[in-house]
């Protein structure tokens, strides 16, 4: 971090924006596809490997959210029920990209297949409560991939429209969606511990390790 962790965590965030061309996009798709991965696993790994270069680190964990509808019966109800998940990978310097990509897929399948695990996993294991973090990753991961859906009915049409916020729910989320047959990246962070020529940097880097 650039600035000293406050004593008690701070939500207030900025996001910079970058993104993959089609040429990329098209790129890290085939590679999924020859690995027997998704294009969410794939960029995934690149982040472990880049919190890897920076940190000197292989043993780390980062959050991602599901859908929380694994029951059947919630295909159809109105509500959130979006749960985050802590995803704990080694990303070690010994390790080819082929090899790692294929932990990260392992991991990410058995995390989904317990993604209903109750949270209160922080009691078991007795680790506390630091008020100046996220008890579980200070960073996630995120795919968007729900599109820009519209609706409409007799009387009312309603549209997808972006709504950023000057916030930050850990220290520094990539939000990643396909658009425009392109991979567009949001990185969000938090404003007082990252400055935003460091994230900038540390954004173009990302893109370097998919390149």
């Amino acid at each position: 971090t650039d600035y000293v962790r406050p004593a008690r965590q701070s939500f207030e965030g900025d996001r910079l924006c970058r993104y993959a061309d089609e040429r990329l996009a098209k790129r890290l798709k085939m590679l999924a596809e020859s690995q027997g991965a998704s294009l969410y696993m794939v960029m995934l790994a690149a982040y472990y490997a880049l919190l890897a270069r920076y940190t000197g680190q292989d043993d780390m964990i980062i959050g991602t959210p599901v859908a929380g509808r694994s029951h059947p019966d919630t295909d159809g109800m109105i509500g959130v029920f979006i749960n985050t998940l802590p995803l704990r990978a080694s990303p070690a310097a010994n390790k080819t990209f082929s090899a790692f990509l294929g932990e990260v897929r392992e991991l990410v399948l058995g995390a989904m297949d317990r993604q209903t695990y109750p949270y209160n996993i922080i009691e078991k294991l007795g680790i506390g409560r630091n008020v100046s973090r996220n008890p579980l990753f200070d960073t996630m991961f995120v795919l968007q991939n729900t599109g820009d859906a519209e609706f409409r009915t007799a009387n009312l049409q309603g549209e997808y429209v972006p709504l950023h916020g000057r916030n930050a729910q850990v220290d520094l989320t990539v939000e990643a969606e396909e658009r425009n047959q392109r991979v567009e990246f949001t990185f969000e962070f938090g404003v007082k511990l990252f400055r935003r020529e460091t994230i900038e940097r540390f954004a173009g880097h990302y893109l370097a390790i998919l390149q």
